[in-house]
């Protein structure tokens, strides 16, 4: 059964999980979704989980390029 789980959750990271990826608290990952922003989530049984390739895609979304600094 446990094994089961684990496969169904592959891909996702759980809040702990996602809170030390991004770098956050679970706290502001809560605001975030009670905001609606934030790297997308599923709301599951199990509590929020995060998709990882999706993830990437939102940090990836929030790239900043630096422009050349004129004369």
């Amino acid at each position: 059964m446990a094994e089961d789980k684990k496969r169904i959750l592959e891909g996702y990271l759980d809040e702990d999980e996602a809170a030390t990826e991004f770098g956050k608290t679970k706290q502001t990952l809560r605001s975030w979704r009670r905001k609606r922003i934030g790297p997308p989530w599923v709301d599951s049984p199990l509590g929020a989980l995060y998709p990882i390739a999706e993830g990437r895609d939102y940090l990836r979304s929030n790239i900043i390029q630096p422009r050349a600094k004129t004369a």
